[in-house]
């Protein structure tokens, strides 16, 4: 899943900084708090659009376990 940081938040739309791309977004696909300079996870479809946009604190509950092998 794609990184980037919210930039341009006006009303109901905004832009994704990510890679050197720009993505634009509307509020409605947005899952948790969305605010500028904010660094989010996002999902695209394979036309290159924003299919929804996850806050990092969407993210806060999940925990990734490490193993290992002996």
């Amino acid at each position: 899943m794609p990184k980037g940081i919210v930039s341009g938040l006006y009303e109901n739309n905004g832009k994704i900084l990510s890679g050197g791309n720009i993505y634009n977004f509307n509020l409605n696909i947005a899952k948790g708090c969305i605010e500028d300079g904010k660094e989010i996870n996002f999902e695209t479809d394979d036309n290159g659009n924003v299919k929804v946009v996850f806050s990092s604190e969407t993210n806060k509950n999940k925990r990734d376990f490490l193993t290992e092998e002996k």
